[in-house]
């Protein structure tokens, strides 16, 4: 984390690719003027760090896994009044599949994506019990 006068930028939780070359992360960068959160990638030593996702408007993002030939990441948004959605943002063409949409209400957890890169998995609270 750095600071200045202004705000602060931090890089926050890692994941490392499948075949432990490249590392996604989020990036945010808080300023009186401005606020951008991003999903960045760079290869493993630290070079070629390029953001394959950014947005001004929303307040949270988290790398949660890649699929298994390293082409996309799952990654949750917090946007403001849009609450939680899970997002496919592919790190070659920065495009973006919304899965699923949570509402303000919770986060899933436990999250992983199937060897074949066919489901998404997660936890959820009890329907009846949003605490269990």
């Amino acid at each position: 984390m750095t600071t200045d006068a202004d705000g602060w930028m931090a890089a926050d939780q890692p994941i490392v690719s499948p075949n432990g070359n490249r590392v996604a992360y989020a990036w945010f960068d808080y300023h009186a003027q401005s606020t951008t959160v991003e999903l960045r990638v760079a290869n493993i030593d630290g070079s070629g760090i390029r953001s394959v996702y950014q947005r001004s408007d929303i307040g949270q993002i988290w790398p949660a896994a890649w699929t298994s030939d390293g082409s996309q990441i799952l990654t949750y948004l917090e946007a403001e009044n849009d609450g939680i959605e899970l997002a496919l943002i592919s790190v070659d063409d920065e495009q973006v599949r919304y899965l699923e949409g949570f509402g303000n209400d919770w986060w899933p957890n436990g999250i992983a994506i199937s060897p074949d890169d066919s489901a998404v998995l997660y936890d959820a609270p009890s329907r009846d019990d949003p605490l269990q």
